[in-house]
């Protein structure tokens, strides 16, 4: 997915400015979406999930490399989900592991 560029001429003071807002705005929105699903037991439960099909908790190893590369891959993708929810929420962070092992044990 390509981006298009905030900026016609990076010499213009003015959409650099706006630019930067623009940004800011954007940021500010997708901490907030990260907010409401880690607020419920529910998208703590969704992202647990997301985050273990992602391999984020688990050795990227195979004896194939090509197949070590794809699990990197993935796993990358969780690590960066990770960090996402731990920047934003580190609270509900730690309260989504302790209810995802929690469940561990009454399986």
């Amino acid at each position: 997915m390509t981006e298009k560029a905030l900026v016609k001429n990076a010499a213009d003071e003015e959409q650099v400015k706006e630019s930067t807002r623009k940004v800011r705005y954007k940021r500010t929105d997708e901490r907030a979406d990260i907010e409401v699903v880690m607020g419920s037991v529910h998208g703590r439960r969704f992202m647990w999930r997301v985050l273990a099909h992602y391999g984020a908790y688990r050795s990227v190893f195979a004896v194939d490399p090509y197949v070590t590369a794809f699990n990197s891959g993935k796993q990358d993708v969780g690590h960066f989900l990770m960090a996402e929810l731990n920047d934003v929420c580190p609270k509900e962070f730690s309260v989504m592991t302790k209810e995802a092992t929690e469940g561990l044990k009454n399986v």
